[in-house]
C-alpha cells in the first residue's frame, strides 16, 4: 500500500476522508496510523476528531467500548478525540454525556442513563470550582471533605455496575488570587488542588483509577 509521507498531513487527511467515504475502513485506519501521533499540535487533533464519527460509522464491526462520562463541563470535541484515538487502537466508543452539571443526581438516581446504559467505564472528570475547595483553612477541609464525597460516589457507583472507575485529578485554577504567591501558601485554592491530587489516589476504593 503506497501511503503519503508522514509529514504531508493535507495529502494522509484527505486520503482518508476518501477511504471513509468509499467504505474503506482498514485503508482509512492504516493512513491514520500511519499520520497521527499523540502527541501532535492542538490544529491536527482537531483535525482527528473530525474525522472520528465519520470514522466510526465505517468501522461498524470492530468491539464497543461504552463509557459513561460525568461531567461539569464542555467535553464533545474532547470526546471526539478520544474516539478517534480508540478507533486506531481497534475499539469503536459509544458515549454516554450526561447534562451539563448533572452528574451528582446521575450518580444517585439507580434509573438514571449512567446505570441505563451499562456502561464499561464511568469516567468523572472534576473541577475544583464543582468542588468548593475553598481557601484558607478551607481549602484544607474543602480538600478533605471533596476527597470523602468523592469516595461516596464511586463507591455508589462500583456497588451497581460492574464497570471500570477512572477519576481524574485536578487541573490548576486560572484564579491566582495571591498572584505569585499562590503556589506557596497553604491556605491558598493551589493548596487545595494539590492537597486533593496528592491524596486522591489512596481515596479511592477498589475497581477505581486515576
Amino acid at each position: 500500500m503506497n501511503l503519503p509521507p508522514k509529514q504531508d498531513c493535507p495529502q494522509a487527511l484527505s486520503a482518508a476522508r476518501a477511504a471513509i467515504k468509499g467504505g474503506d475502513a482498514a485503508r482509512a485506519l492504516q493512513l491514520l496510523r500511519d499520520l497521527a501521533l499523540p502527541t501532535d499540535d492542538a490544529t491536527r487533533q482537531i483535525q482527528y476528531a473530525r474525522l472520528a464519527r465519520p470514522l466510526s460509522e465505517c468501522c461498524a464491526d470492530l468491539p464497543v467500548l461504552r463509557v459513561a462520562f460525568l461531567a461539569s463541563a464542555t467535553l464533545e470535541h474532547w470526546v471526539d478525540c478520544l474516539r478517534f484515538w480508540l478507533l486506531l487502537e481497534g475499539f469503536r466508543l459509544e458515549p454516554l454525556i450526561v447534562p451539563f452539571g448533572t452528574w451528582r443526581q446521575q450518580v444517585v438516581d439507580p434509573g438514571s442513563p449512567v446505570y441505563a446504559s451499562h456502561p464499561d467505564v464511568v469516567w468523572f472528570f472534576l473541577t475544583a470550582g464543582e468542588l468548593q475547595l475553598g481557601t484558607g483553612m478551607g481549602s484544607v477541609a474543602g480538600a478533605d471533605a471533596a476527597l470523602a464525597e468523592i469516595g461516596k460516589q464511586l463507591v455508589m457507583v462500583s456497588s451497581r455496575l460492574p464497570a471500570l472507575l477512572v477519576v481524574n485529578n485536578l487541573p490548576a485554577s486560572a484564579d491566582r488570587i495571591y498572584g505569585n504567591l499562590e503556589a506557596t501558601l497553604p491556605g491558598s485554592p493551589a493548596a487545595g488542588i494539590v492537597r486533593f491530587n496528592a491524596a486522591l489516589a489512596a481515596a479511592l476504593p477498589s475497581g477505581a483509577a486515576m
